[in-house]
C-alpha cells in the first residue's frame, strides 16, 4: 500500500480501505468529473509508519486515571515533538511538486469519521492557506494528533469505541481563493424529516466560519418537488479570508 494517493493513479479501493471520509468522498467526486481543487492523500499506512518509527505503542490511548483532555494533550505534544520519516518526506515533496505551487489545505479525513452509526463532524483539524515544507508538515501532525482531541476521546468513550491505534488518512489539497463559500445539504439539518428540501448556507471568504458556527449564515431553501427557494438572509459583517504568508484571519467586510 502506497503512503501517498492520487485519484488518477491509484485504485478506489485503496481510498476505502486507507483514505478516509472526505478523501473517499473526494475521490468519488474525481470519478463523476465534479471538478474539485486537485489533491492527494496521505494514507493511513503513513500514520502507522510514523507511529511505528517513533515507537509510540501504548502511548497513543487514554492511560490509567487519566481524562480525555489530558490524554489529548498528552498525543498532541508527542505527535508534534516527532519528523516524517527522510521516505515520506520524499514522498511528500514529489506529490506537491504533481500538484504545483501555491497554497495547500491539509484536511484530516478519519476512517471512521460519519459512518452509518456514528458521527465525527468537527472533531478533527484541518488548516488552510499553508506553503512552506515546515508549515506542511505541522499541519500533518496536528491532523494525525486530531485524531485523538478531547472532544474525539470523549466520543468514544462516550459511545464505547477503542481508543487505541486509531487509522487517519490526510488530504492534501490546492487552495483556492473565495469571495464567498458554501456547505449544501441534501437533507434539512434543522427538519430531519423533511425530505424534500435541500439547504445551502453561505459566508463571505472561505468555509471555516461556517463550519465553525463562528460566522451568522444565510440559508436558501430549494424544495425539489414544488421547486421553490426560499432565501433566509442574516446580516454578515466578517468573513475569513487568506492572512498574508498563510493560515486564515477574520475580517470586516462592507454590509
Amino acid at each position: 500500500m502506497n503512503l501517498i494517493l492520487f485519484p488518477d493513479r491509484d485504485p478506489f479501493e485503496d481510498f476505502l480501505r486507507s483514505g478516509g471520509g472526505k478523501a473517499l468522498n473526494l475521490r468519488r467526486l474525481s470519478d463523476l468529473k465534479i471538478a474539485v481543487p486537485d489533491f492527494f492523500v496521505l494514507s493511513s499506512q503513513a500514520l502507522e509508519s510514523f507511529a511505528l518509527l517513533h515507537g509510540l505503542g501504548d502511548q497513543l490511548t487514554i492511560l490509567k486515571n487519566e481524562t480525555a483532555k489530558e490524554a489529548s494533550f498528552r498525543i498532541e505534544s508527542i505527535f508534534l515533538s516527532g519528523a516524517l520519516s527522510s521516505e515520506l518526506r520524499t514522498e511528500l515533496t514529489d506529490a506537491l511538486a504533481q500538484l504545483g505551487d501555491g497554497f495547500f489545505a491539509v484536511r484530516s479525513s478519519g476512517l471512521d469519521e460519519d459512518s452509518a452509526d456514528h458521527s465525527f463532524a468537527g472533531q478533527f483539524s484541518s488548516f488552510l492557506f499553508q506553503k512552506s515544507a515546515a508549515d506542511l508538515e505541522m499541519a500533518i501532525l496536528k491532523c494525525w494528533a486530531s485524531a485523538y482531541s478531547e472532544r474525539a476521546l470523549a466520543y468514544r468513550q462516550e459511545k464505547g469505541l477503542g481508543v487505541s491505534r486509531l487509522q487517519m488518512g490526510v488530504v492534501v489539497q490546492k487552495m483556492i481563493d473565495p469571495e464567498v463559500s458554501g456547505v449544501a445539504f441534501s437533507k434539512n439539518p434543522i427538519r430531519p424529516l423533511d425530505q424534500d428540501t435541500v439547504v445551502v448556507s453561505s459566508v463571505w471568504g472561505v468555509g471555516e466560519g461556517l463550519v465553525s458556527g463562528e460566522l451568522d449564515a444565510d440559508a436558501f431553501e430549494f424544495n425539489t418537488q414544488t421547486q421553490n427557494n426560499v432565501p433566509v438572509l442574516v446580516k454578515k459583517s466578517h468573513g475569513f479570508f487568506q492572512k498574508t504568508g498563510g493560515g486564515v484571519e477574520k475580517r470586516e467586510v462592507p454590509t
